[in-house]
């Protein structure tokens, strides 16, 4: 038996694919930025809608190294 797909499109009812794999995220609080990290954007194959899925490990603001701004896509935390 075959196993549900991961992220269906709640549009088209039809599962979305992979468009690119490990995308850089960054979340912004509203005090700034809060955490990064990879994910990936899926995307419906019948009307074009994107989402982001499979998030991995955060790297938080305060970790040494953290460079705010510099990723693919920007999420807004309320």
């Amino acid at each position: 038996m075959a196993s549900p797909p991961n992220v269906v499109c709640g549009a088209c009812f039809v599962p979305m694919r992979p468009a690119r794999i490990g995308v850089t995220v960054e979340a912004v609080a509203r005090i700034g930025p809060y955490y990064q990290a990879n994910a990936d954007l899926y995307e419906c194959p019948g009307c074009k809608a994107t989402v982001l899925w499979g998030f991995g490990r955060p790297f938080h603001h305060n970790e040494p190294g953290y460079q705010a701004g510099t990723t693919e896509y920007t999420i807004v935390l309320e």
